[in-house]
């Protein structure tokens, strides 16, 4: 048998590739093209068509998110004038409808004598409306920055209250703006804050000090807000009315079908904002029925609301009713046994105005309010739809 020879190991066979017709050409296919090749190749409208696509997309998503946000209850909260979340973050826009009169007597009754600024309260009201800006915010500059004009800067000759620093082309004394007059600083601060603060978008305390008095530069930036708010807010319970209610702490409520209507409420306590006990908690005699707000002895209590006085005694101490009608009432407990009271029976008062003065009388550990809101007859929570604790 003749030798055969032993054939190598099969090798794939070489492929020969086909060349395609180019494009144009008979016989053959085109390539397949991605998806953005053909969107481009489509022009402008194939573009604008899949970009109208998307935003419809996030459009749709957007409005699913409102919806389910709304049905647990966002959509409900209480706003507030400077902040949805915060009820201390105050919009302290120029309270108008107030009588500037009123408004310019008790500021010259805050300025101390001495002061160089002593009598001019209608130069504060009146740089105020032209800048937009709440009369005591300008005056706690001037209380804040100078003592009303006696120290510091202001003594030097500059004229100057609330510390302003000079710009390129102005008169100044060490850095500082230096004015021909006392009233003509007044008169130049109002419009000077809507330029700087209000024109660029900052309404609120904490807009405006947090570019004022930034923390990285050194200040105390939630102290110096704290100051402006608790000036504001003492003041204006203090002023009887004259400034309207307080920016820092209203909020607009609508009690629905049947309940009082639409009013707008004040924090009743100005100044103090701790809540040591909620609405409902337990208590020996069966649930609490309004909220405890910590105070120290002798703490102004203002209306929460306009209506009419009415004295309580019992398990409240000494204690005030408003009545403001519609079914709608509300209770200032464990007040001062003795000028605890600020207003008489049958009085009609304005929302933030003064009533009493807090303590710890009747079935009480310690000072605080005790304030509580009733319904058409019925025990309601203060809190969210009243006043934001």
């Amino acid at each position: 048998m003749a030798n055969v020879k032993p054939k190598s190991p099969r090798q794939p066979k070489a492929q020969t590739r086909k060349k395609r017709p180019s494009q144009g050409t008979q016989g053959g296919g085109e390539k397949e093209k991605s998806l953005l090749s053909k969107i481009l190749e489509g022009g402008i409208f194939s573009c604008a068509l899949i970009i109208l696509v998307f935003i419809g997309m996030i459009v749709i998503g957007i409005l699913a998110l409102i919806s389910v946000l709304g049905t647990l209850g966002f959509a409900d909260r209480p706003y507030l004038s400077g902040s949805v979340d915060s009820p201390y973050d105050c919009n302290v826009t120029y309270p108008s409808g107030s009588n500037e009169q009123a408004m310019a007597s008790y500021i010259n009754s805050i300025i101390p004598s001495g002061s160089p600024l002593r009598g001019m309260g209608d130069h504060f009201v009146a740089t105020a409306k032209a800048g937009n800006k709440h009369p005591l915010f300008i005056a706690h500059f001037a209380q804040k920055e100078s003592s009303w004009g006696t120290t510091g800067i202001a003594t030097n000759g500059s004229n100057n209250p609330f510390g302003r620093k000079a710009a390129k082309g102005d008169q100044s004394v060490g850095g500082f703006k230096k004015f021909n007059s006392w009233e003509a600083a007044i008169d130049d601060q109002g419009p000077f804050l809507k330029i700087v603060y209000q024109d660029l978008g900052y309404h609120t305390i904490d807009q405006i000090i947090n570019r004022y008095c930034p923390t990285d530069d050194g200040c105390d930036t939630q102290g110096y807000i704290a100051q402006v708010r608790n000036f504001i807010s003492s003041n204006i319970a203090e002023a009887n009315g004259a400034f309207g209610a307080d920016p820092c702490v209203v909020t607009g409520i609508a009690a629905g079908p049947g309940g009082p209507g639409s009013l707008v409420f004040t924090w009743p306590i100005p100044g103090r904002h701790e809540i040591t006990s909620r609405f409902g908690v337990p208590r020996s005699y069966g649930s609490h029925e309004g909220v405890d707000i910590s105070a120290e002895m002798g703490d102004t209590i203002v209306a929460a609301a306009d209506g009419t006085v009415k004295y309580i005694d019992g398990g409240y101490g000494i204690g005030i009713t408003i009545d403001h009608n519609n079914g709608l009432k509300t209770i200032y407990g464990h007040l001062m046994e003795n000028g605890g009271r600020l207003v008489s029976e049958g009085q009609v008062v304005k929302a933030g105005q003064a009533i009493g003065r807090a303590d710890s009388t009747g079935n009480s550990s310690g000072n605080h309010l005790h304030f509580t809101v009733i319904v058409n007859g019925q025990y309601v929570d203060p809190c969210g739809r009243f006043i934001s604790c």
